[in-house]
């Protein structure tokens, strides 16, 4: 199973992913949150033996306790499917019922088992898991999968300690100033300069050092 491009392999203890997606284009996690849209991804030993399938979620109430309930994914979403001629793929309208269950599809390109997760507006420590019903009505529950959800903005200034008008500001003078870039979970910085004469000259970048790192307040440059 893949969340976000990510085996549930490489989604740690600390429910941040590493390493390398396995989409396009490709990307390599460093203790990487997920947002924005999460596409699942998984494949069954046999679709023929396998009738439906639904997502759940639910959000933990704190770092400690796992949820005990779970909500299901209901929004309608497109999925390729293969054709027996041109143009050989088709985009085919997925409306899974009020309880979230979808029919399972053989013919489909994502690998037999897909669901688009619309993440917007959470944030937090969240648990998935999918449910698949088989042809004798048996429900196979797989183990949660634990993902932190950070869809909240980073944020970043930038202040002149003295402003001047621009034609005012000569070859020779010295500006100075501070930046400010955080975020829950920090990557890195990087503050350029450029100009007509000067491309890309950095003043200040710095990349994290650990999960509990949140980047830096007022760093001053120069």
């Amino acid at each position: 199973m893949r969340v976000g491009g990510m085996a549930a392999g490489s989604i740690g203890a600390n429910e941040l992913a590493n390493g390398w997606n396995a989409t396009t284009p490709p990307f390599e996690a460093s203790d990487s949150p997920f947002g924005g849209w999460v596409d699942i991804l998984g494949l069954i030993p046999s679709c023929e033996n396998c009738m439906k399938l639904k997502v759940q979620y639910d959000k933990w109430p704190d770092s400690t306790t796992p949820p005990t309930s779970f909500q299901s994914l209901t929004d309608p979403f497109k999925e390729w499917i293969l054709l027996s001629s041109w143009p050989f793929f088709s985009l085919v309208n997925r409306e899974p019922d009020s309880d979230g269950w979808l029919d399972i599809l053989c013919d489909t390109t994502m690998g037999g088992l897909y669901y688009p997760w619309n993440t917007a507006g959470k944030n937090g420590k969240y648990s998935l898991r999918l449910t698949i019903e088989d042809t004798g009505s048996s429900q196979h529950v797989s183990s949660p999968i634990v993902l932190m959800i950070d869809n909240k903005r980073p944020k970043a200034s930038l202040k002149l300690d003295k402003v001047t008008v621009c034609g005012d500001i000569i070859i020779g003078d010295e500006v100075t100033g501070k930046i400010t870039g955080t975020d829950e979970h920090f990557y890195s910085y990087r503050l350029r300069y450029e100009s007509s004469l000067i491309s890309g000259l950095i003043l200040a970048v710095r990349k994290y050092t650990g999960v509990s790192d949140s980047g830096d307040v007022n760093v001053p440059f120069t």
